[in-house]
């Protein structure tokens, strides 16, 4: 309903030949309408025209925020700051509730899902091989803490990663800006902590990896010319070591970490149910054989998840209604080789040009997203959908307008 009232204060704004200017001048622009162009042409050939226009409904903000924010004459620089400490708020309010419903329902003595650890089976392969763990556990981590919220982990996860990064570097800004007030510092560190702890309760493990690259990764990138080498080797090490602690002492997460090690080291035709990689590797060799027989077309907008499932039938899977969980290969899937070439290019073009201008935010927010969506369908959902068509429109016009002069 935002998206529609965006869409009509853009058109009561007028100023058409203007804005045809800035965005026919704008090249990223043009690339994110063809990702969505693209996605109208697969609908002509596909059979399930319904779940077709359904994927076009969903996808609609990857052509219109970009298109809006990208031509409209708000001031995007004074706008974007404010949108993301909002979003740094909402998650903040949205952890406090999940954390509160979770304690409350344990105290109340409300049974958790039956699939609290990512499924049935896993759940009680988790519970077979924990079985002193205190029973907080089953309210307060993974699927079941984020319940009142009706937001699977790792999404949340996505979001709270984009919150530590852009408050990371709010606290950098702070440590130059030596007039600012004490409790402004201390307020960030709090923060940075909370989010730190809450990630880990959400127990995503991709999210875990990507928190741990990041704190290898961005105090060089931030520190390196200010502090001693020595000094900025040891605050890595003590990171690395805080975040070791909690994978260690959160039962879910060492888990979840152990029985992938479990499955690589014993082969995944053990059967382990413990872990959803062990269904990723089978859905993925499922996507490679879809692509082998559509690699330049796909099978269709609307047609994906039908070729999956007959895919998965065929080879007497279990795995009826689960997406590619690999956009890429999702893509690949639905329009072809050529179009997830381009979904890869929507990374990898900003990327370049946020790293060669030292844009940290921006940088991070693409590397999150990119390597997310390795292991997930990002783009399949509106939770992901609307979290990178909005904040990439953002940062990127945030600093990476068209070469027309902007609007006033």
């Amino acid at each position: 309903m935002l998206l529609l009232v965006l869409v009509l204060v853009w058109v009561a704004e007028g100023q058409w030949h203007r804005k045809w200017e800035i965005a026919s001048s704008n090249g990223y622009v043009l690339l994110l309408s063809l990702f969505f162009i693209w996605h109208v042409v697969g609908l002509t050939y596909t059979k399930d025209i319904s779940s077709g226009l359904f994927e076009l409904e969903k996808k609609i903000s990857l052509l219109l925020f970009p298109l809006i924010l990208g031509t409209a004459t708000i001031q995007r620089r004074g706008i974007t700051i404010k949108v993301i400490w909002s979003f740094v708020t909402a998650c903040l309010i949205a952890a406090t509730v999940c954390l509160v419903g979770g304690f409350y329902r344990f105290r109340k003595g409300i049974p958790p899902g039956g699939s609290v650890y990512g499924g049935h089976d896993a759940t009680l392969e988790f519970r077979k091989a924990h079985t002193q763990i205190s029973a907080i556990w089953d309210y307060i981590t993974y699927t079941e803490l984020t319940v009142p919220i009706k937001i699977h982990p790792t999404y949340f996860s996505i979001y709270v990663l984009f919150c530590l990064i852009f408050l990371f570097y709010t606290l950098r800004k702070s440590y130059q800006s030596y007039g600012q007030l004490d409790w402004q510092k201390i307020g960030l560190v709090l923060l940075l902590l909370c989010f730190s702890c809450f990630l880990f309760l959400l127990s995503s493990r991709i999210a875990i990896v990507l928190y741990a690259l990041c704190l290898v990764s961005m105090p060089v990138v931030i520190f390196y010319k200010r502090l001693n080498k020595v000094r900025l080797v040891a605050l890595i090490f003590v990171l690395i070591l805080l975040t070791t602690i909690l994978v260690a002492q959160i039962p879910v997460i060492k888990h979840r970490f152990l029985s992938d090690l479990e499955m690589f080291t014993k082969g995944f035709e053990t059967g382990n149910p413990g872990t959803g990689m062990y269904q990723r590797l089978y859905i993925w060799q499922s996507s490679v054989t879809l692509i082998e027989i559509n690699p330049l077309t796909g099978a269709g907008t609307g047609d994906a998840q039908l070729a999956l499932n007959e895919e998965y039938a065929r080879k007497c899977l279990e795995l009826a209604g689960l997406n590619a969980h690999n956009q890429f290969l999702q893509t690949a899937i639905m329009l072809g080789i050529p179009a997830m070439l381009l979904l890869i290019a929507l990374f990898v073009v900003p990327f370049i040009l946020a790293v060669r201008n030292r844009d940290i935010i921006y940088a991070y927010f693409l590397l999150i997203f990119f390597v997310a969506n390795l292991t997930e369908a990002m783009l399949q959902r509106h939770k992901g959908i609307v979290f990178y068509a909005l904040l990439n429109t953002l940062l990127f016009f945030y600093k990476y307008d068209s070469k027309t002069k902007e609007l006033k």
